[in-house]
């Protein structure tokens, strides 16, 4: 589940970047050799070795882009696992891969099957199941129309129902007073600090919103569910949060920033243990917290100060429906949409990619494509002229701007044009618009390294190259989907203490930002210089700034926009 780890693991065996191939080749040959020799025979040994081999096949293929295929093997790994840890293990794997394949809906479902009871270990069928088409978009492993999925579905628009007619009166601000009472030392277990967190949104809620048992997946004590693992919960909430279908998936992951927080306090001996085990996702984890919930800001600060740059809550724009807040309706029938995906996935068999249901929003959608960073923008509403937009993300995990050039074989590359393919772009007469996020992953580990990954010695000429290369390949993509693309730029690094030894990375990748963000405003804004045709650049990334003399740059992050250290907030 840490493909970065994975990745880094491969790369160290490594003398050049004329091994890349060749490696993934022998990892390939070596899963190849374990199938035909343990072809009709079956044993817990068998399934094991199997089990090992499909994943070191999904590994390859993934690093190599065959996302479709790497969704097999990890599938198939996971019907090989044993029940228990290693099956969770396994359908962990398999779920994100179906997100970097550009299918988070598969790998949530995929989780919430799981958790319900559902099970797959020990009925694979070896013989049949590896002659499955290698094409399909997304191997769907699990039974597509059993009664565990329908009963998940079922149970989503039950769930939403209930949000869009009902509402929840319970705020942000509200939880995060909840969660301070309880972080300070409210005896009991993680069960009664569950049930009071319920009591507290019962007593604001005259009404309260019921979630069904299949759903809550922070709790692992009702009726015929599995406990999760923290940190396929960890998974499961970043799924549900970056999707873009918005609606029961959205509303979800709101509600369970209620109850996560008190497995998973950001400070304290877990939160150390996730970070250091599973650095991504406890990353996402901390970084979706505080987009939903926001920051408490004491009432006295708002009253005072009017003008305060403030990020709003995902949780009050998607659940809070009083109080004269506006409440942007994103209900879609999601169960009709995945019910369609998973019938053309495993039934028509299509290798082509299953365009993504419209949410029936009120406003009309702007999708936000690329890495971690579009999640800055998720779910915010701004307004284009007399028109307002709602910005829905569609994250393409890892994506770096070089990986965006035609010839790169990597899943970033497979999963970005996955995405766009998906886009419920019905008229391709009229060109549609999106909004592009890369370069911050080059700027913090790429630009300036190893001449493996395609770079120079030097790192301007590096900046320059890169932001060139990105640049001419959006250009194409813009051609290739009749889009326009609303490029974002790199935010800056936010202040960080110089104590912890970390200062001189941190001092460079403040200049190698500083540098791609002037290189895109070069290419994209220089007067008489118009280069790329549908490619624009949101040139806001100098008001983000906030003077620092100790910043090589000059300046930092401007701190009311800061979210995690790494990302900005919704205020931008």
């Amino acid at each position: 589940m840490n493909y970065a780890e994975d990745r880094l693991d491969r790369r160290s065996r490594r003398t050049s970047v004329r091994n890349v191939h060749g490696d993934i080749a022998v990892d390939l040959q070596r899963a190849e050799d374990t199938f035909e020799r343990l072809r009709g025979t079956s044993t817990p040994t068998v399934s094991a070795e199997l089990r090992s081999a499909h994943e070191l096949a999904g590994k390859a293929l993934r690093d190599k882009g065959a996302n479709a295929e790497a969704t097999r093997h990890f599938g198939l790994a996971w019907k090989f696992a044993r029940e228990g840890e290693d099956e969770w293990a396994a359908v962990g794997d398999y779920a994100q891969m179906c997100e970097l394949a550009g299918y988070p809906e598969i790998g949530a479902l995929a989780l919430l099957f799981c958790h319900s009871g559902g099970r797959l270990a020990g009925l694979a069928d070896a013989e049949s199941d590896l002659q499955a088409d290698p094409t399909i978009a997304c191997y769907i492993a699990f039974p597509p129309m059993n009664t565990v999925i329908n009963k998940i579905l079922d149970s989503f628009e039950s769930f939403s129902d209930q949000i869009q007619t009902i509402g929840i009166l319970t705020t942000a601000s509200d939880v995060l007073g909840a969660l301070s009472i309880s972080h300070k030392g409210q005896k009991g277990d993680a069960g009664d600090q569950l049930k009071r967190m319920r009591d507290f949104i019962m007593r604001q809620d005259q009404s309260p919103v019921e979630v069904p048992c299949v759903l809550q997946f922070w709790d692992g004590e009702g009726n015929s569910s599995r406990s999760m693992p923290p940190v396929i919960q960890l998974l499961l909430l970043k799924l549900l949060f970056s999707s873009p279908f918005g609606g029961p998936f959205l509303e979800l992951a709101c509600l369970s920033m209620a109850f996560l927080p008190l497995h998973f306090p950001t400070a304290g001996p877990v939160g150390r243990m996730m970070a250091r085990n599973y650095k991504s996702h406890w990353a996402y984890y901390v970084f979706i917290r505080y987009l939903i919930l926001g920051e408490k800001i004491k009432k006295h600060r708002l009253a005072a100060d009017k003008a305060l740059i403030r990020h709003r809550p995902v949780w009050d724009t998607v659940l809070v429906n009083s109080d004269g807040i506006a409440c942007d309706k994103m209900q879609c029938r999601l169960s009709d949409h995945c019910r369609r995906v998973l019938n053309e996935l495993s039934t028509d068999g299509k290798g082509s990619s299953v365009t993504i249901s419209a949410p029936a929003l009120a406003i009309a959608p702007l999708y936000v494509i690329g890495d971690s960073h579009v999640l800055s923008l998720a779910w915010q509403t701004i307004k284009i002229g007399h028109s307002r937009r709602i910005l829905i993300p569609y994250p393409a995990t890892g994506l770096k701007a070089w990986h965006v050039r035609q010839c790169t074989k990597f899943f970033t590359h497979s999963n970005l044009h996955t995405v766009l393919r998906r886009l419920p772009f019905t008229n391709t007469d009229k060109r549609r618009t999106i909004i592009l996020s890369a370069g911050e992953i080059d700027c913090r580990e790429g630009i300036g390294g190893s001449l493996i990954q395609g770079y120079y010695n030097d790192c301007s000429d590096a900046v320059t190259r890169t932001v060139e290369e990105y640049l001419n390949a959006v250009a194409s993509l813009a051609e290739q989907y009749t889009i326009q693309i609303l490029i974002m730029p790199v935010a800056p690094h936010a202040y960080r203490s110089e104590k912890n030894g970390k200062s001189t990375g941190r001092a460079a990748r403040r200049q190698t930002t500083h540098l791609f963000n002037q290189t895109l405003r070069h290419e994209l804004l220089s007067p008489g210089k118009k280069k790329y045709d549908y490619i624009f650049l949101l040139d806001y990334e100098e008001f983000l700034h906030e003077d620092d003399a100790n910043s090589p740059t000059g300046y930092v992050l401007n701190r009311a926009y800061n979210a995690d250290f790494t990302h900005v907030s919704g205020a931008v």
